[in-house]
């Protein structure tokens, strides 16, 4: 009899427990439904600017009603009815940025039992040009490709010229591969060279190349020194990746060319210039000392490289970084690219 009571009279506890608690936890469900919801739209609302912003910096610097344009019509055609959209377009001379701003209100549903009607949702994107030459990384233009021109940008061939430029041989005008921050050697140089090296971590001053052109030698690899490998293996594989990177712009059929590139088109690569002095034919830690803009032409069944030289270099830019503020103006800074800034 005792046990019976002990037992009615956990049940009664049980249930008054059970009539607190129950409430907070429906209550706690709803309104983590009510978040989701509002998570989805925001998610939504910010992958519409983002398009709406890169799709306009695209006529940037000398088009800036059609950037205008096209950032409305993209913005709407991800958005929904009812969303707000406002675009502010750099006003400079040569505009180089494009900001979209967009909002969504959105009802709560289960919200509205603690009095909550809506939500306002509000998302900014940024999107800007800038030369190629401060801005790889990102576009995946970068490659792991070492250039030799000795004495720094100014022992370059000029813009326009073609050259070829023989592979894993080490002296003047040949090239051989680097292995540049988070590479892992052979196996790595293939893809690299086909899609490009992007930092790791562009705010760690140890994931990016930064172009010195008063190093003289390098002790260790560094944001300026970096390894390279001469082996014939490693620009065999090198060679490979450039040759996908030439059957990528095939399929693209952009009709650009190297005295009018496209800077979506995988021709267009920077490469990090260095000195082959003291490399003697073995892997060494070199210099960079600039980088150099160019246009792949084709690659040769002894792997060399046909390519043409599009721009001279930025010493002291950091390409891995993502982004530089030299004003890009296309035609005299090289070639102009789209970066989401924000």
């Amino acid at each position: 009899m005792l046990k019976d009571r002990k037992f009615r009279g956990s049940r009664g506890q049980i249930a008054v427990i059970l009539a607190i608690v129950l409430p907070v936890t429906v209550g706690a469900i709803a309104l983590g439904t009510d978040f989701a919801v509002m998570y989805l739209n925001w998610v939504q609302l910010q992958k519409a600017a983002d398009s709406a912003a890169l799709a306009a910096a695209s006529y940037l610097p000398d088009n800036t009603p059609g950037a205008n344009s096209a950032a409305i019509t993209y913005a709407r055609m991800n958005a929904r009815a009812g969303d707000t959209v406002h675009v502010t377009i750099d006003n400079s001379d040569t505009p180089q940025w494009v900001r979209v701003q967009m909002s969504r209100v959105v009802p709560y549903s289960f919200g509205q039992a603690l009095g909550l009607t809506s939500a306002t949702l509000n998302v900014l994107a940024k999107a800007g040009i800038t030369s190629i030459n401060t801005a790889t990384g990102q576009g995946g233009h970068l490659l792991p490709v070492g250039l030799d021109c000795p004495a720094g940008p100014s022992s370059c061939p000029a813009p326009g010229t073609q050259v070829t430029l023989v592979s894993g041989q080490i002296g003047p005008g040949s090239w051989g591969t680097l292995q540049l921050p988070g590479m892992n050697g052979e196996s790595d140089a293939e893809e690299i060279t086909h899609n490009g090296w992007v930092s790791s971590d562009p705010r760690n001053p140890n994931a990016v190349i930064v172009a010195n052109p008063n190093q003289g030698s390098c002790a260790a690899p560094g944001p300026s020194c970096v390894n390279l490998q001469p082996g014939k293996r490693d620009a065999k594989k090198a060679a490979a990746g450039i040759q996908d990177r030439l059957a990528d712009a095939q399929s693209l059929n952009l009709n650009d060319s190297a005295a009018d590139p496209n800077p979506a088109d995988p021709r267009v690569v920077q490469l990090p210039i260095v000195d082959f002095a003291g490399a003697h034919g073995k892997s060494a830690v070199l210099p960079v000392l600039g980088f150099a803009e160019v246009w792949i032409d084709q690659v040769n069944q002894d792997n060399s490289v046909t390519m043409t030289f599009i721009q001279g270099v930025s010493p002291g830019n950091r390409p891995g970084s993502g982004g530089g503020s030299t004003a890009c103006v296309k035609g005299s800074s090289g070639v102009c690219t789209v970066v989401l800034e924000q």
